[in-house]
């Protein structure tokens, strides 16, 4: 115990090679046979040690810290031991993350689920949660979405109706992450559901209900567009600040040809994201802008885009924009005239079919 906490001191100093060489002495004093008292050490000295060489960047040896750790705790051990298992095996995802081992990274946080009973406190059942979050997001970023669907369902099995709020709500999180995941694989009825059920858990929050009325504009049925119209009146009124919804209610007032709320609402959904946030959706911007300029609403598009200083950011579009109001065009390079070509042949696109209808 005294070399532990000398090795913490050193940690505190930012000594860390001199903390590893003390967690080093202390954990040649254990053995794994030792009483779950002194076995306690040795984990507590490998994930300090893990710890601080992950402070160095060799995250190699980190990874081969963790993994002796294993060495001394089982599914039947006593809570402490586990714990700290757990919350080295969590690192462990992390570091594997970070060296782009991600198939690695994924078995690692299976690990911590085997260490993890539904009948334990709630300390360690929130870590077990908390587990199965970062394992879904990660399958959802490798595209592999049956399986994070099946991830985020056993959340329920770490959760007891009598937990605080606190993690009902964090299990709310991850419910919209599973109802996104049904929504990319096209199972929009299912992914409502989910959506429905994160709003219950928590109705004072904005996403899930920005997220059920984008969910109801996918399924591309006119009779349910005044209730995703309800939905996401409400979410902008739980915050009014929020550019995702605010996006989703001008894209809803747009397939109900309210278009000049709509034009209002993309305005402020601009003007609250800011250029970042334009940045990070600028795909589905790009496509309001386009509904909206086929629409006939092409100098609010420009007015929107010139105040928010898109036209650099969103250079085809707003070049397109231009020749739709009947601008003339400097010289432009090649590309950008194919990319405006584009985006013209987009706009023109419902046109034509209402010409032909």
């Amino acid at each position: 115990m005294i070399l532990i906490m000398k090795g913490l001191a050193l940690q505190g100093l930012e000594r860390q090679e001199d903390a590893i060489a003390i967690f080093d002495q202390a954990f040649e004093l254990t053995h794994s046979d030792d009483t779950n008292e002194l076995k306690e050490n040795a984990v507590t000295v490998l994930y300090l040690k893990s710890m601080a060489l992950r402070q160095l960047g060799r995250l190699e040896e980190a990874i081969v810290a963790i993994d002796q750790v294993l060495d001394f705790v089982h599914s039947d051990s006593p809570l402490e031991l586990r714990d700290t298992a757990v919350l080295g095996l969590n690192m462990k995802g992390l570091m594997l993350d970070q060296l782009e081992r991600y198939e690695d990274a994924i078995g690692a946080l299976d690990q911590v689920l085997e260490f993890i009973d539904s009948g334990d406190p709630i300390e360690l059942r929130e870590k077990a949660v908390m587990c199965l979050n970062m394992k879904g997001l990660e399958l959802v970023q490798r595209e592999r979405h049956e399986d994070a669907i099946t991830t985020f369902d056993q959340v329920h099995d770490f959760t007891h109706s009598d937990d605080p709020m606190e993690l009902d709500e964090k299990a709310m999180m991850f419910i919209n992450v599973k109802a996104f995941a049904l929504q990319q694989i096209g199972r929009l009825e299912d992914a409502e559901a989910a959506f429905r059920s994160a709003a219950e858990i928590r109705p004072n929050g904005s996403e899930s209900w920005n997220s059920l009325a984008w969910n109801l504009l996918l399924q591309n049925d006119d009779a349910r567009l005044p209730e995703a119209e309800e939905h996401a009146r409400h979410a902008v009124e739980l915050d009014s600040s929020s550019s995702s919804s605010l996006h989703t209610l001008s894209d809803v007032l747009a397939r109900r040809n309210k278009w000049a709320e709509s034009i209002d609402c993309l305005d402020r959904a601009v003007r609250e994201g800011g250029k970042d946030w334009c940045e990070t959706v600028s795909a589905d911007l790009t496509r309001s802008f386009i509904v909206a300029a086929t629409a006939g609403h092409a100098q609010e598009v420009k007015d929107i885009m010139k105040e928010a200083d898109l036209n650099e950011r969103m250079e085809p579009l707003w070049h397109a924009i231009r020749v739709e109001l009947g601008e003339k065009l400097e010289p432009l390079p090649a590309e950008i005239l194919d990319a405006i070509k584009e985006v013209r042949r987009r706009i023109a696109e419902p046109q034509l079919r209402l010409n032909n209808e």
